[in-house]
């Protein structure tokens, strides 16, 4: 579990405040997407416990013998073919595309977007959205790699990249890094889409490449295997893609996603975020 991965989640939480004061001071403007604050803050304070904890148990958690030991020809013939010859450069490499390039690229084109358009009441909304994607995705990594157990490359390889943390070797199913920033960018393209940001199709020609190219630095780092990535490409960018849409504002209609859902439960109906994926 990166450190750094969960620290820029959850600096998203601080954000979340002062941006709604812009919506109090620039009053109400169009949207398409809204957050219902007292159901969704419940889900983002929860997910940033959540991952919070999971961060401080690492060492309790991670597994120390592999469970998912077993490999296969196809994964090691591309990791041997894509393995850079010191393969902690690709890992660095990665780590500042995903953790700094792509958060600045994805955060910063919404709210730019918003602001040049002056819909600074949208600004908190997206903030919201935007939190719920990417700490959700970290919780949900996070719990996977620690119940799977899957053996990195680098461990059978003679960590010729030098990894020095033993407590990360059997945690490569699936990508943190390629969920992450599939994520980043397909949940900010597609809540450019329904926002109406001019910002949308430079997210998408833009951050799609430089997150498929996180998922190749992964690989080249003998830290993650192809499966490894394709599953992290797939599953960040379905959590990207329906938490902006489940908070779509129907046409006609003044209820978010988070509020139609709280209807239903009122009768009879117990639905979580978490079962959604």
């Amino acid at each position: 579990m990166k450190i750094h991965l969960s620290i820029l989640s959850f600096l998203l939480i601080f954000m979340i405040p002062l941006t709604s004061l812009a919506q109090d001071a620039a009053g109400e403007s169009p949207s398409r997407v809204r957050a219902d604050w007292a159901v969704d803050s419940v889900i983002v304070g929860g997910s940033a416990a959540m991952n919070l904890t999971l961060l401080l148990m690492e060492n309790e958690l991670s597994p120390s013998q592999c469970k998912w030991c077993r490999q296969n020809s196809f994964d090691n013939a591309v990791t041997d073919a894509l393995s850079w010859p010191n393969p902690k450069y690709a890992a660095t490499t990665s780590d500042i595309i995903a953790f700094g390039v792509i958060p600045a690229l994805s955060l910063g084109g919404i709210a730019l977007s918003s602001s040049l358009s002056g819909r600074y009441r949208e600004l908190g909304h997206d903030t919201m959205i935007m939190a719920q994607v990417l700490l959700l995705n970290t919780m949900l990594n996070q719990f996977t790699k620690v119940i799977v157990g899957r053996e990195r490359p680098y461990a059978s390889r003679g960590n010729i990249g030098g990894y020095s943390n033993e407590n990360d070797k059997n945690l490569s199913f699936y990508s943190g890094h390629t969920s992450f920033v599939f994520a980043a960018v397909v949940g900010a393209a597609t809540l450019a889409h329904y926002q109406g940001y001019d910002a949308e199709p430079y997210l998408w020609a833009i951050g799609i490449p430089l997150a498929t190219l996180v998922a190749y630095l992964r690989v080249a780092a003998q830290k993650h295997y192809l499966s490894d990535v394709l599953v992290g490409a797939g599953i960040g960018s379905l959590i990207g893609f329906l938490i902006p849409y489940l908070h779509r504002e129907s046409a006609g209609s003044t209820k978010s996603a988070s509020q139609l859902w709280g209807s239903a439960n009122e009768k009879g109906f117990f639905l979580t975020y978490g079962a959604q994926f």
